[in-house]
């Protein structure tokens, strides 16, 4: 039986923590942590690897940016996707910059989430 992607997705945005582990566990291959306190995924980053990051742009006290620095620094070829309400281009430039595989913007590409992840996915490894 094949196990499910774990991803860890990190927003300050209490809704938002709510609602993507539940649109995601919809399709039925993804177990999702979501965290609101950047300093807990901090935590979480450097102790549990995740088979995906899901990371805020604007995260208070550490933006999505610094931690996705962090994942790219401990888990060079994991799949990294920004999801912000953000959609500036140099907010996009930032993230690629640092790593990110991918940029969604709050709320129009809503729906883009799954099919997103699950091309990342499936160009990487196999779920543990």
């Amino acid at each position: 039986m094949k196990n499910k992607w774990s991803i860890l997705y990190v927003d300050d945005d209490f809704d938002s923590c709510q609602l993507i582990p539940i649109w995601l566990a919809k399709s039925g291959d993804f177990e999702v942590t979501a965290i609101e306190d950047p300093h807990q995924a901090r935590v979480l980053i450097n102790n549990e690897h995740f088979d995906l990051y899901l990371l805020d742009y604007c995260i208070p006290e550490i933006t999505g940016v610094v931690l996705c620095n962090q994942i790219r620094d401990k888990y060079p070829d994991a799949p990294i996707v920004f999801y912000s309400a953000l959609d500036r281009e140099i907010d996009r430039r930032m993230a690629a910059n640092a790593g990110a595989n991918s940029f969604l913007v709050k709320p129009d590409d809503f729906k883009m989430i799954v099919p997103v992840i699950e091309q990342l996915l499936h160009n990487s490894i196999s779920p543990a």
